[in-house]
């Protein structure tokens, strides 16, 4: 065995020295975006008989904390291996705590210990775990990604797919579970193409609930199981298309449609024990209802509180809620009378997700999925941290100003650099969000023109992005969708008057694609339509890094293919293949970027890989495995992620102020 790691080593070493032909300084910047940010979390009680509070702050990597109750005090803290985070955890009827990953795997815990186990991935081919639910004796059953199935795990018989295939065919998302003990069924909710499915475990035999309507209208946010005088009710809370957030209510053994409340959290909807009230929160706020429409019209608000509800119980005689902000909620219905405790939540370093060289000279930052912003100095060193936007998918700069282009819902927000930062003054300001738009990864900047360009992936579900046309001076919007077929724009360059993008054939999540090859297509902002387009390498998926070469010629990345573009004649004139790529991928939105250094040098990273390029030769030098994306400063110095951390490197022929 020594010897196999030793031999490894060598050749890892071997390959290391073949590409490393160029000198350069590489240096590891550290983490520079931190969060709590709560995701899974659940009451349990511990067969050592004290009850805890379990919840799983994200990160790279993932934690694990648990709360004794009895005293609010943290009590456990343990990572979860190559994991950034969990959508749900639960409690098995014999005690243990199982958490979900983010990437496929399953977490062991017993309650009131310091130890976790991963117990692998929990089917081959799934990326996702997303919701686990407990079944009966022990087991616990979970629904995966992209393959839309349902397992069920034991400690003595692992894991089984129970959903032998997809839960429904050509869907990706099996996304929320109910198990309904009486009757050993499990209600699946998938999210795109909105549809909740009933599988009998004892037979395998499947049933769906949703009206048609709702199939092709809906996604949903979430189940829950109620019992009721009358029988056991599903509720399904979704977002009805034209008509907002609903919770439809099912009879679980005829499937029919009952009942339509408006916006309810089901998930953590408390029934309270021998009364036909239920408390159930809409973002900030606690209400009672009844479950029927004239009741719900009615339902009376309780209080406020500070962020979203991730776990519910009854407490005695109270309703005890756990919040986004670490916050323990109790309220007495009998009294009216509410207290809140805030636990001491543990920041955790998260993914980076975007980078860009600002006009401060500060190098910023976006975090992934939690969101928030970062800003490095390269001459001191030093790291501030922003709070209040979300997920920056990319960023641009024109003047004094940044540009964020946020995911969801393809927010667009501006910041003026030289006043401080503050969401309440609108410093960073929100401009527009576009409409059937989701996330806005190409963003250009054309200050000739006192415009900036954001080519957009569409919402889950749909194909076809946009190009959305900002003024500057006018603050004025314009959208343009469909500007390739079914295709999204997903890098953008200006030159010679003409917009410059690439596409890819992914629309958003959850939506095979219809087109067979990305293209690079040129739009003519005057026109305001797409003028030219070209499959620059046949078979591709997406073009998705294009910049303006040392050559006045259109260089890009397509698929690990580098290509060279002439605009004059319409042709490509050079090619090089810099590394493969997957053969099968449910999605490309972006892979690759490049940069002209001053030096005279091309550099890009893609397939985790960041390498140089001889622009009189093409020839590739491999630099350094595992770090993608990709920014420059004024002196010539790049910066890139390595999961949470920014690492930055100096070429010999950086420039020197």
């Amino acid at each position: 065995m020594v010897q196999k790691l030793y031999i490894a080593l060598l050749t890892l070493l071997l390959s290391w020295g073949a590409h490393a032909q160029e000198n350069g300084t590489f240096k590891n910047l550290g983490p520079q975006l931190h969060s709590a940010t709560l995701q899974g979390s659940a009451f349990v009680e511990g067969k050592n008989g004290k009850t805890y509070l379990y919840s799983v702050v994200r990160g790279r990597p993932a934690h694990l904390v648990g709360y004794d109750l009895a005293t609010n005090e943290l009590v456990a803290d343990l990572e979860l291996e190559n994991t950034d985070g969990s959508w749900a955890i639960v409690a098995s009827t014999d005690g243990l705590l199982y958490v979900s990953s983010a990437q496929g795997y399953l977490f062991k815990h017993t309650p009131g210990t310091q130890q976790i186990e991963n117990l692998g991935i929990v089917l081959e081919g799934e990326k996702l775990v997303w919701d686990v639910v407990a079944g009966k004796n022990g087991e616990i059953y979970g629904g995966t990604y992209p393959g839309c199935r349902i397992f069920r795990y034991h400690p003595k018989d692992g894991f089984k797919d129970v959903s032998r295939g997809p839960v429904v065919e050509n869907q990706q998302y099996a996304q929320f579970l109910a198990y309904d003990k009486n009757t050993d069924k499990l209600f699946v909710a998938v999210y795109i193409g909105a549809n909740v499915v009933e599988i009998d475990l004892k037979t395998g035999k499947k049933r769906e609930f949703l009206p048609e309507h709702y199939q092709k209208n809906g996604s949903i946010y979430n189940l829950k199981l109620v019992k009721e005088k009358t029988g056991t009710k599903l509720l399904v809370w979704l977002n009805n298309k034209g008509v907002g957030r609903e919770t439809l209510v099912f009879d679980t053994k005829t499937a029919k449609l009952e009942e339509t409340l408006g916006t309810m959290e089901v998930r953590t909807l408390l029934k309270a024990p021998q009364m036909p009230t239920a408390y159930y929160t809409v973002d900030t706020s606690l209400y009672s209802t009844e479950l029927r429409a004239d009741a719900y019209a009615a339902s009376r608000h309780l209080f406020s509180f500070k962020g979203k509800t991730k776990a519910a119980r009854w407490n005695k005689r109270e309703v005890e809620l756990f919040t986004t902000e670490g916050q323990l909620v109790k309220y007495n219905p009998a009294t009216g009378k509410s207290s809140t405790v805030t636990l001491n939540i543990p920041k955790q370093p998260i993914d980076i997700q975007s980078i860009f060289y600002g006009p401060d000279d500060r190098v910023w930052l976006s975090g992934y999925l939690a969101g928030g912003n970062a800003a490095y100095d390269p001459k001191s060193g030093k790291t501030v941290e922003y709070y209040g936007l979300i997920q920056s998918e990319g960023m641009a700069k024109q003047g004094d100003d940044l540009y964020f282009g946020i995911y969801p819902s393809a927010q667009l927000y501006k910041y003026n650099t030289k006043v401080p930062w503050d969401m309440s003054q609108n410093n960073p300001r929100l401009i527009r969000q576009i409409e059937g738009q989701s996330r806005p990864f190409a963003i250009l900047s054309v200050d000739a023109r006192k415009k900036v360009y954001f080519g957009t992936v569409p919402n889950y579900g749909i194909l076809g992005g946009a190009i959305t046309e900002y003024n500057t001076e006018t603050d004025e919007l314009h959208t343009y969708t469909d500007v390739v077929k079914n295709q999204s724009p997903v890098s953008l360059t200006y030159l010679d008057g003409k917009i410059w993008g690439g596409t890819s054939i992914s629309g958003g999540l959850g939506i095979a694609p219809t087109e067979k090859e990305g293209k690079l297509f040129c739009w003519d902002p005057d026109k305001k339509e797409t003028v030219f387009d070209i499959t620059p390498i046949p078979g591709i998926m997406a073009v998705t890094a294009l910049i303006n070469g040392p050559d006045d010629k259109l260089w890009g990345m397509a698929d690990g293919n580098l290509f060279i573009f002439d605009p004059n004649i319409r042709q490509l004139v050079k090619q090089t293949k810099v590394y493969e790529v997957p053969a099968k991928r449910t999605h490309l939105w972006r892979d690759a970027f490049l940069v002209v250094h001053p030096s005279g040098k091309v550099y890009g990273t893609g397939g985790r890989k960041f390498f140089a390029v001889d622009p009189q030769t093409l020839e590739v030098n491999v630099l350094r495995e595992g770090l993608d994306l990709l920014t420059m400063d004024a002196n010539g110095i790049l910066y890139f992620r390595l999961g949470a951390d920014l690492w930055s490197y100096t070429p010999d022929a950086a420039l020197s102020k």
